[in-house]
């Protein structure tokens, strides 16, 4: 296996097999192999072993292995994680996504290897935080003022509160928001003040019309919620998120999310939820109906987007309201909350998420031993079938997708992976 490996095949089967010979217990000379070109190019990369060249290649060994026992390498600490920790829906989504993210940022609280792939990241960041302290703002004076519920003469009068706060105090959130960089960055962001003058213009336009229409009563804004939530298996976890706004209607509660880029509305379809690649939406549906501070057993979200290039038919994305997509969501909860408890962290096959992962020179999911393993992991059967949820053709538990393997033959391999 260490000779054939893509990354090591420098170094010949002959010196492979010396190799294996000292890690079975034998102890042959294996000075010639030490002292090689190839050797020694092999231990740059591995400077604090340079001293025990045996461990070295026993590791590499360990790793290289298409069904190793060594199950350290992927992630199974057996160490469970602290009943104590509190879950964001971020981090609940990056258990869910990738546990191996979710053990290097939560558990080692290791620091982030490269900087985020997000062109122009910098004014981007101060951009998302502008845009929600001037609405968190707006809304409050909203508020404030008496304007809800909206009839006709107070949609008019916030429209026009709204037209004069963008003139005279959206240029001041900006700058705020950009700190020192806001001089450095001065004629940039000229034009990022213009540009997204307008757009939240047009964005503030549909929404009042759309909050008049359902005639809602505003609750509260950047609102902090926490709750203990029981998974199917009966495990407590904490769970904690601040939410942008809450309104309610007579017979339910809404929860908006402001998002100022992307498209919303593929992030509430359900195949992303079954699979646990989307999960704050549905994340902030438990969070509130496990809060004592709301008594409502209806919970409607969406996600609202205000970024430039979306159509206005996609600003809102709204999450399912379908007791069976729930249940398949709640299940895959429940399966990645498990894999937390047995403190077992592997790293998935690459998803969309890898291209943009500040950990992703510490990740070996593409490596041919490494997906076997992951391939082949009775504790993994569950996370893996997971992935295969869909909504059509329906598949929304696991009961549905391993009966699909009956069905379908030609699936039965590809779900035994």
């Amino acid at each position: 296996v260490f000779s054939k490996h893509p990354h090591f095949q420098r170094v010949s089967w002959q010196d492979a097999l010396i190799a294996h010979s000292t890690l079975s217990g034998g102890r042959p000379s294996v000075k010639f192999l030490l002292e090689s070109s190839e050797y020694q190019e092999l231990v740059k990369n591995y400077q604090d072993w340079n001293q025990d060249p045996v461990r070295l290649l026993e590791v590499n060994e360990e790793i290289d292995n298409f069904q190793s026992p060594a199950a350290i390498w992927d992630g199974v600490t057996s160490i469970p994680l602290s009943k104590e920790f509190c879950f964001s829906p971020t981090s609940l989504e990056r258990l869910s996504r990738c546990p191996h993210l979710f053990f290097l940022n939560y558990v080692l609280d290791v620091r982030e290897l490269d900087p985020e792939s997000i062109p122009h990241h910098l004014e981007a960041s101060a951009v998302g935080t502008a845009i929600h302290d001037f609405l968190n703002d707006l809304f409050l004076e909203f508020k404030k003022r008496g304007y809800f519920p909206l009839d006709h003469e107070r949609l008019s009068q916030s429209l026009k509160l709204t037209d004069g706060w963008l003139t005279e105090r959206w240029p001041r959130y900006l700058k705020e928001a950009a700190g020192p960089s806001y001089s450095r960055l001065n004629k940039l962001y000229d034009l990022l003040t213009q540009s997204w003058s307008e757009r939240l213009k047009e964005f503030l336009t549909w929404d009042l019309n759309h909050l008049f229409e359902a005639a809602v009563e505003p609750v509260a804004f950047e609102e902090r919620v926490r709750a203990t939530i029981t998974s199917l298996d009966g495990h407590a976890f904490h769970l904690a998120g601040r939410l942008d706004r809450l309104f309610e209607t007579s017979d339910s509660l809404w929860v908006d999310d402001y998002k100022t880029s992307g498209k919303v509305t593929s992030w509430t379809k359900p195949g992303p939820i079954l699979k646990g690649h989307r999960l704050q939406l549905p994340i902030y549906r438990e969070l509130l109906l496990a809060s004592n501070q709301f008594n409502h057993t209806n919970v409607q979200g969406r996600l609202l987007s205000l970024d430039p290039r979306v159509e206005p038919d996609e600003i809102e994305g709204k999450l399912p309201d379908d007791g069976d997509i729930r249940e398949g969501f709640l299940e895959t909860l429940n399966v990645v909350l498990n894999l937390a408890q047995r403190g077992h962290f592997p790293a998935p096959p690459e998803t969309e998420s890898c291209g943009y992962c500040a950990f992703r020179r510490a990740c070996r999911h593409s490596l041919e031993p490494t997906k076997s393993r992951y391939d082949s992991s009775e504790l993994l059967a569950d996370y893996r079938d997971c992935q295969l949820k869909s909504k059509r053709p329906p598949k929304l538990t696991l009961a549905d997708v391993r009966m699909s393997f009956i069905d379908n033959p030609s699936a039965s391999k590809e779900g035994k992976k």
